[in-house]
């Protein structure tokens, strides 16, 4: 609770949308994802800030064992750098970031090495 009371020294008007399919579970391996839009707004200076996360967990005797979040480090640096929007995908709640905006490529991730495999 402590970083929640942090939190929303922070940060207003949050919303988390899960899609009807955004969570995923099976029964039988405990594993579990859910894929989620997370959308607030810094208190002081109202900065929008929008990202997509998607977390994988396992669960084992009701218990969480391992709980792993996953997200795009660039979409906030970018959405204030003013170079990629806030509005939604096709279907009006997810938005698919490109790997870079027109114009704009210099902001993309390098690629990476590739991984020898023996």
């Amino acid at each position: 609770m402590a970083n929640f009371d942090t939190f929303v020294q922070y940060f207003t008007n949050t919303t988390v949308t899960i899609l009807q399919d955004g969570i995923i579970i099976n029964w039988k391996t405990g594993h579990i994802s859910v894929h989620w839009k997370f959308s607030t707004y810094l208190s002081k200076t109202s900065v929008h800030q929008v990202v997509n996360n998607a977390y994988l967990g396992i669960m084992c005797d009701g218990k969480f064992v391992q709980w792993m979040e996953f997200l795009n480090g660039r979409v906030k640096m970018m959405q204030a750098a003013r170079v990629l929007s806030y509005s939604n995908g096709p279907n009006g709640i997810m938005k698919p970031w490109p790997a870079f905006i027109p114009g704009k490529e210099s902001m993309k991730l390098p690629p990476l090495d590739p991984i020898m495999v023996t």
